[in-house]
């Protein structure tokens, strides 16, 4: 699932017209890799960030859905390397996606909140 929804956050980057994230990037020698990564240009600064296109066994199996200490840790250690860390969890996205008659802007609109709530300009 997780890769589905990776591809589907690029697909979303390249129909706005923005170079979309890429995969495999690494972090600290190898050690981090964040589902996708991009720079963002705002205000002058080019922010790091790391997109996590969690999927179901990064997060406890009963509402309300807690992050495991796991992916709590690798968080930090990529916000100590200088990123900027967003999470898309996959109880949130796969609402989205599961209505067929819903448009692919509820997608895109969910990204760009999501991004904005950080403070990452697109």
């Amino acid at each position: 699932r997780s890769r589905r929804m990776q591809q589907h956050v690029q697909d979303l980057f390249d129909q706005i017209g923005l170079e979309p994230p890429v995969q495999g990037f690494r972090v600290d020698r190898g050690a981090l890799q964040p589902d996708l990564a991009f720079v963002a240009q705002g205000r002058g600064l080019g922010l790091q960030i790391a997109l996590m296109c969690d999927h179901d066994v990064r997060y406890t199996c009963n509402v309300p859905f807690e992050l495991l200490g796991c992916e709590t840790v690798d968080g930090w250690l990529l916000e100590k390397a200088g990123w900027k860390v967003v999470r898309l969890p996959p109880h949130e996205w796969e609402l989205i996606l599961q209505d067929e008659r819903v448009h692919e802007g509820s997608a895109l609109a969910y990204l760009y909140n999501t991004l904005a709530a950080q403070g990452i300009p697109l």
